[in-house]
């Protein structure tokens, strides 16, 4: 169901007089995006990125570290999140999710490893997040 839809729904159950129905999903499990796939809470993924594991994007000239997860997918959303210490170590970046993966892209290639959790939450888009 769409948000758009959900909302409508909402707005004639308060005209009706349901009120006590104005927070009707309790379970995050039941709610589910427009293909009628289960949302759910994010998860997160520990994962060390190793100084070998970088490779520069010929087009781009970016560095990524591609990790392979088969229950990613494009329309997953995964941030990475770093300690400070972790954080001085990549110059910068951002991740690109993709059916079978996710990558970690960087302007300078890192020459540490880096710890870092990664929170993977399905969204409902369709585009790369």
């Amino acid at each position: 169901m769409s948000e758009k839809k959900y909302i409508v729904q909402m707005q004639q159950k308060l005209k009706n007089g349901e009120k006590e129905k104005m927070y009707p999903i309790t379970n995050i499990e039941a709610v589910q995006d427009e293909d009628g796939e289960s949302l759910s809470l994010p998860r997160v993924k520990k994962v060390t990125l190793a100084i070998e594991g970088w490779i520069q994007n010929p087009t781009s000239e970016k560095y990524e570290y591609d990790i392979k997860d088969s229950t990613i997918t494009e329309k997953h959303r995964v941030d990475g999140n770093m300690d400070l210490t972790n954080q001085e170590k990549m110059s910068d970046g951002y991740t690109k999710s993709y059916d079978g993966g996710v990558k970690i892209i960087t302007t300078d290639k890192p020459d540490e490893e880096i710890d870092m959790e990664l929170v993977i939450t399905k969204t409902t888009g369709g585009d790369n997040i």
